[in-house]
This record gives C-alpha cells, structure tokens and sequence, in this order.
C-alpha cells in the first residue's frame, strides 16, 4: 500500500501534464531550474610591518570566486582606527596607503569593485611610513584597518 503511494506521488510531482492516445497536444513541457548562490572569497593582507621612516611595502587585496547577481557589485571598503595613523600612547606616525599606484586612500574608500560576470579582481596597496622625526616615543606605532566587504 505504501509503495503505490509512494508511486502516485512521485508521478504527480514529476509529470506536469498527462498526455493520453486521445491528447489533442502530444508534447508536455516541465521547468528545470537551479539556483547559484551568491558567492565569493576575498583576502586580505595579515599585515604590514615598516622598517625605516619613508619605506614603502606592498600588499595584494583580491577576489576570488566571484558569482553575483547580474547588476551587482563586490566591493571592499578599508577604515582606519586611528585616521591613518600608527599610535604609541599620544604619539603618532603618519602613513598613506595608495590604490593600485593611482589614488590615495581615505576613510571609507571602496579600494576593491568586482562587478558581476567577472570571477575576481586585484588592487595593489601600497603602504607608505611617513617620516618619524616627531615621534615622542621609542617603541611599537600602530592601527588597525578594517575591510569591509558588501554586495552592492
């Protein structure tokens, strides 16, 4: 009793219409669908360590298995604790961090845009010490960035 149950169905849930002997149309259609999701992988660099006052170090941010929706946008935003400063009590360092050698980076800046049908994306950083001739304190300066990553 169970088996034919379950056969009726199935049947039921795959057949979308019965076409019979006595079937005017002879052709049926049925939907196939998947869904992708969304999705995606970005790295960012663990950190950055400067040596001397002026030094410049570069770091790769990127993009990887990029799948969005047409019409969107991966991007990543990049936010300074200190303003873009490194810190040592009431001590501070500038630095600057450019885009791709083009842009200076500000608070908030979109630093990475991957837009949908491309699978990844790169942007070169490159972190920038300025000079330490004011610098109250021997020691360890430093900030925090935080990435943000957003599907616009």
């Amino acid at each position: 009793m169970i088996r034919s149950f379950l056969a009726a169905v199935l049947s039921l849930t795959i057949f979308t219409a019965d076409i019979t002997e006595s079937s005017a149309e002879k052709t049926g259609a049925m939907s196939v669908d998947y869904n992708v999701a969304g999705s995606y992988t970005v790295t960012i660099p663990a950190s950055v360590t400067f040596t001397k006052s002026g030094e410049t170090v570069e770091r790769g941010l990127s993009a990887k298995n990029v799948t969005l929706s047409e019409g969107s946008k991966l991007q990543v935003h990049v936010s300074s604790l200190n303003g873009f400063k490194l810190k040592n009590l009431d001590s501070y360092i500038d630095y600057t961090i450019t885009a791709n050698k083009v842009s200076d980076i500000q608070e908030d800046s979109v630093i990475l845009s991957v837009s949908a049908g491309d699978t990844s994306g790169w942007t070169l950083l490159d972190f920038t010490a300025q000079s330490t001739d004011n610098a109250a304190y021997a020691g360890e300066y430093s900030d925090t960035l935080t990435f943000t990553v957003e599907v616009v």
